[in-house]
């Protein structure tokens, strides 16, 4: 707009309005000129709307901070950490930062700014470093012997400072830091260890093989030692133990020690069959019923256990095959003698006829393996077939005992010793007895 001639009002200016101006007076004297020159300026503006920028930069990286501006004239830059002027840069709009440290991080704050005016934008600049641990990627193998002490340490580092976790066989183990330290290590603490460092950014892991060295041990808890077996069966006797379960490291040996046997019976223990920690001894006879011996050795010392082998036996009744036959006259004594053999011993029960006999009738001596069964014999009543059962906890046997009993010869009735009769008739003389055995019966006349 012109006002008056005297001046020149330009609204809204832009790059075009830019030039010399000039103002030409002019009258019948004469003429007059004077120029004036106009540079149109534009403040910074960030081509981006951000004016706090975030960046995370991995320690020995390369990071670019970039601060691009448009303005005319064209912004000029200038970059500071914390408050500080960084004088090592060239007034760019991008900040390169090479071989980032920890000590790189803090907030950077670009400048750009013209005649115009100036803008300023943040970087938050947060350095990391991913963890890693000081040991070579293999399992560290480590071998200790019991009772020793065991010291695993897992150095890392990483930024920002990561948290080291232990774990057992993949179980996290809440007692241990920096360091796992067993004062006395025992079989239990043998297993695969593992240590993990973390931080926000990633992890790491290691891993150790602690295997426990030392004599081997008999697994007394899984072990029968007082094992039992039937005559003439087979029996297998474990001797399990637990030691270092690598055999590259260390070998572990067997061996059985049975008792001492006589010579006959040496040769059929020839028969016995080992299988490593196994020994199977096949027909078992009472000759067996010993203590045998297993030692388990290998280079740091041995173990050993006992075992008390008891031989069960079914009950034998002497002469049991036979049915012994007692003749006894009434009013005397007999004697019915059940000797046993068994394992344990036998409990012997005694029958008659079949049937459970009322032992307070009778009188009974008692040792270990035998039984006597006394009958007192007054008529044939307290005949019979007797039973002695022997059993146990394996079985059973039978022998049967027949007890005859004798009566003298006894009349029915008493008749007088003398009959009169009458001539030419017929007269019956009786003669009704009874007896065991059958009585024999002769007839006499005046002798």
């Amino acid at each position: 707009f012109v006002y008056d001639g005297l001046y020149i009002e330009i609204e809204y200016l832009t790059l075009n309005d830019a030039g010399r101006y000039t103002c030409l007076a002019e009258n019948s004297a004469g003429h007059a000129e004077n120029h004036i020159d106009i540079d149109v300026s534009i403040p910074p503006v960030f081509n981006d709307s951000l004016s706090q920028v975030k960046i995370q930069a991995l320690i020995n990286s390369t990071v670019s901070l970039l601060c691009s501006a448009y303005g005319f004239p064209k912004p000029t830059y200038n970059w500071s950490l914390e408050t500080n002027l960084l004088l090592n840069t060239t007034g760019d709009e991008e900040l390169i930062l090479e071989n980032v440290q920890i000590n790189d991080t803090g907030i950077y704050e670009c400048i750009a700014m013209n005649r115009a005016g100036e803008i300023r934008k943040r970087f938050i600049v947060e350095t990391y470093e991913l963890p890693s641990i000081h040991l070579n990627n293999e399992t560290n193998r480590i071998i200790i012997r019991r009772n020793e002490s065991l010291s695993l340490e897992c150095p890392a580092s990483g930024y920002p400072i990561p948290i080291t976790r232990w774990y057992k066989n993949e179980i996290e183990l809440y007692e241990f830091n920096k360091e796992v330290y067993i004062a006395s290590v025992d079989r239990q603490d043998a297993g695969l260890y593992s240590c993990i460092v973390s931080n926000s950014f990633g992890i790491d892991r290691r891993y150790f093989n602690i295997i426990i060295s030392g004599p081997p041990e008999i697994l007394r808890s899984h072990i029968n030692t007082n094992p039992s077996v039937v005559r003439d069966s087979s029996i297998t006797l474990s001797c399990p133990y637990t030691t270092e379960r690598s055999s590259m490291i260390t070998i572990t040996n067997t061996t059985w020690i049975p008792p001492v046997f006589q010579p006959e019976h040496e040769l059929i223990r020839h028969s016995l069959k080992l299988n490593e920690n196994q020994l199977t001894i096949p027909n078992v006879q009472i000759e067996d019923g010993q203590i045998w011996k297993c030692i388990v050795a290998n280079e740091y010392g041995f173990d050993s256990l006992e075992f008390q082998l008891e031989v069960l036996v079914p009950p034998t009744i002497l002469n049991g095959d036979t049915e012994e036959l007692f003749q006894v006259e009434s009013n005397n004594t007999v004697q019915l003698i059940c000797q046993t053999y068994a394992h344990p011993l036998a409990s012997i029960e005694w029958r008659k006829n079949g049937n459970p006999i009322d032992m307070n009738q009778y009188f009974s001596i008692k040792n270990n393996s035998s039984e006597i069964l006394q009958i007192a014999v007054k008529d044939e009543h307290d005949g019979g077939t007797f039973t002695c059962i022997a059993s146990n906890s394996i079985g059973k046997s039978e022998k049967n005992f027949l007890v005859d009993v004798f009566l003298p010869p006894t009349f029915d009735y008493v008749s007088t010793n003398r009959h009169k009769i009458q001539l030419n008739r017929t007269y019956t003389l009786p003669c009704l007895v009874k007896g065991i055995p059958r009585p024999i019966i002769k007839w006499l006349k005046n002798e």
